[in-house]
């Protein structure tokens, strides 16, 4: 078993994990519980994440995020069936297919499993998870948000900055789009969790 020291957030206390998975674990010095993100992901997390990929938590995703959704808008496919030939335009759709097939393999999603009332995120790469993080939620949690308006004729589109902060200090950042699934403001109402909204920006 490796050594894995780590320094208590609550009393400062130095401890040995014992590992360096990530999840939730209790100082033997003043029997708090906090969260340790570790570099290697465990067994049960693993199947977490298969659960969730397979669509199990449907009802509980916050938020989730495919590359292809920044790398391929509207105006680039329409700009291959107008304004190229027929048959080049074929073949850039095809291109098109098999690259937003392929950069699924990209994904960020955060999660709220209920069963253990804590806040799942994750990031795939080329189908396979890491940055994995847990989040306990308590009357301690908080959500800042900041919205950015979009342009008119939606050249630039609305986007809002949200970030989770657990009673311990661990974070969750992440920009929504219209067009992307996002629950926060559903999830933080089941939880009582606050939103602060800070003032508009224009970036």
């Amino acid at each position: 078993m490796n050594m894995v020291e780590v320094e208590c957030p609550y009393c400062e206390e130095d401890l040995d994990l014992g590992s360096d998975e990530s999840g939730m674990y209790e100082c033997p010095h003043c029997s708090e519980v906090f969260e340790h993100i570790g570099s290697k992901i465990s067994e049960e997390d693993l199947g977490l994440i298969n659960e969730i990929q397979n669509g199990l938590y449907q009802q509980n995703i916050i938020f989730s995020k495919y590359k292809f959704r920044w790398d391929y808008k509207w105006y680039h496919i329409l700009g291959q069936v107008i304004l190229v030939p027929a048959i080049f335009g074929i073949f850039m759709l095809l291109e098109t297919a098999w690259n937003i097939r392929k950069s699924n393999t990209s994904q960020f999603v955060v999660v709220y499993i209920s069963d253990e009332n804590y806040i799942f995120k994750y990031e795939m790469v080329h189908f396979k998870p890491y940055d994995v993080q847990k989040l306990a939620v308590d009357s301690k949690m908080k959500i800042s948000w900041r919205h950015r308006p979009g342009s008119d004729g939606a050249v630039r589109p609305n986007l809002d900055y949200y970030t989770i902060v657990s009673s311990t200090g661990q974070k969750v950042s992440f920009v929504a789009t219209d067009g992307q699934r996002c629950n926060i403001k559903t999830i933080a109402k089941e939880q009582n969790i606050i939103i602060d909204r800070e003032p508009n920006t224009i970036l």
